[in-house]
Formats: C-alpha cells, sequence, structure tokens
C-alpha cells in the first residue's frame, strides 16, 4: 500500500511540469494572434486614411443613396398629387359639361315647348277669325234675307192689295174702347201655324199671311181702320205692318 502510494505521488510530480509546459505552449500562440493586429497596424500605417476615406465614401454614398430615395419618393408623392388634381379637374370639368348638355337640353325642350304654345295660339286665333268671319257673312246672309222677305212682305202689305171688306162681326164702341187700340196691347196665346187666336172675348182669323219678322212672342194690339172698316194686327216690336184679322165670334 505505502508502495502504491509513493507510485502515485511520484507520476504527479513527474506529470506535473510537462502539463504546465503545454498550457504555456497553448497561451503563447493567443498572446501572439493578440499582439498580430497591433503589428500589422505597425507594419502597415499608410493604410488608416485610404479606410477612413473609404468609410467616408461609403457615408457619403449612403447619404447620397438615402438622399436620392427621398428626392425620388417626393418625386412620386408629387406625381401622383398632379394626377390626382388632374382627375378631380378632369372630374369637374366632364361635371359641368354634363350640366352645360343638361341646361341646353331644358334650354332645346322650354323653346320647343313655347314654339308649340305659340302655333297652337296661332293656329286657335285663326280659328276663331274663321268661326267670326263665318258667323259675319252668315248674320250678313240672314241681314240681307230679313231685308228681302221685309220688302217683300211690304209689298203685298200696300193699300191696294187689300180689299175694302172681308166680312166678320163688328165690336161694339164700348167693347173696342175697354180693350182694343192702340193703348191695349197684349201677349195672345197662340201655337206656331195657328191661324186665328183670341182676346178680349172675341176669335180672331188671320186674313192675310203671318209676317216673316214677327214673333209669337211679341206685343200685339187690334186697331180698327175706319176706311177699310176691317180690323188689323198690329206689332208693336216692329211697327209699319198690319195683319188682316177678322171678328168671328
Amino acid at each position: 500500500m505505502r508502495l502504491f502510494a509513493g507510485a502515485v505521488m511520484l507520476c504527479f510530480f513527474i506529470s506535473a511540469p510537462a502539463f504546465a509546459h503545454q498550457q504555456d505552449q497553448k497561451q503563447e500562440p493567443q498572446k501572439e494572434e493578440k499582439a498580430k493586429p497591433q503589428d500589422e497596424k505597425a507594419k502597415h500605417p499608410e493604410q488608416q486614411p485610404k479606410q477612413q476615406e473609404q468609410r467616408t465614401n461609403q457615408q457619403e454614398n449612403k447619404a447620397r443613396t438615402q438622399q436620392e430615395e427621398r428626392a425620388r419618393t417626393q418625386s412620386e408623392q408629387q406625381q401622383r398629387a398632379s394626377q390626382k388634381a388632374q382627375e378631380t379637374q378632369q372630374k369637374q370639368m366632364a361635371k359641368q359639361q354634363e350640366e352645360r348638355t343638361k341646361q341646353e337640353q331644358q334650354r332645346s325642350k322650354q323653346e320647343a315647348k313655347s314654339r308649340q304654345e305659340q302655333q297652337r295660339t296661332v293656329a286657335k286665333q285663326q280659328e276663331e277669325q274663321r268661326v267670326r268671319q263665318t258667323d259675319q257673312q252668315r248674320a250678313d246672309q240672314q241681314r240681307a234675307e230679313q231685308r228681302s222677305r221685309t220688302e217683300e212682305t211690304n209689298r203685298r202689305y200696300v193699300a191696294r192689295d187689300i180689299h175694302p171688306r172681308h166680312g166678320g162681326r163688328v165690336i161694339p164702341d164700348a167693347a173696342y174702347q175697354e180693350h182694343f187700340g192702340r193703348d191695349h196691347d197684349f201677349h195672345a196665346s197662340w201655337h206656331h201655324g195657328d191661324h186665328r187666336f183670341r182676346y178680349g172675348g172675341y176669335w180672331f182669323q188671320f186674313g192675310q199671311p203671318w209676317p216673316s219678322e214677327w214673333s209669337y212672342g211679341d206685343t200685339f194690339y187690334v186697331v180698327y181702320n175706319y176706311d177699310d172698316d176691317d180690323y188689323y194686327l198690329c206689332d208693336l216690336d216692329h211697327p209699319g205692318i198690319q195683319l188682316l184679322v177678322i171678328v168671328q165670334s
């Protein structure tokens, strides 16, 4: 046992210096490596300004690139804004054109409507004028026919065409003064086509044709003509004509 412990201790003392020597060898290269950059710097001092210049150039290039990028971005933004403004302007112009087109269409419609109304007004006025002319012509014709009938009637009722007596009864003076004469006018009840009428208690028969100018609704009176010894029916609305009547009962 003592021999074994002694052997172990001997091995330890033998191997310890070798181990330490190996550790020293490992550390020396690291120190050399750490010192190498400094040595390199010391060996090449002229490369330091070039590196500094390169770094400066890189920074300048980077700044220039960033500036160009900002300028490009700003230009693109300006282009987009300009394009948007252009589109907005085009939309406004299109809207204004559409409004003008609508206004022109409305104005055209109003003008067409005004022309149609004017044409209708002119046509209506022409029609009214034509109707007035037609009515005037008809009235003139009727007046001419009426004048012709009046003249014909007056020609038939001249004194030489009336016989001095036509028979019939005689109305007593008292009855005549009470119901007949110019001061006693009346409206008789008769129908168109009748040849007699009744008034003052007597029937009277027409001794001549009914005058064309007379109307059954006119105001009449009966008068006695002493020269002819006959009775006549007179119209207050159409004086100058006398219709011979014969007293029947």
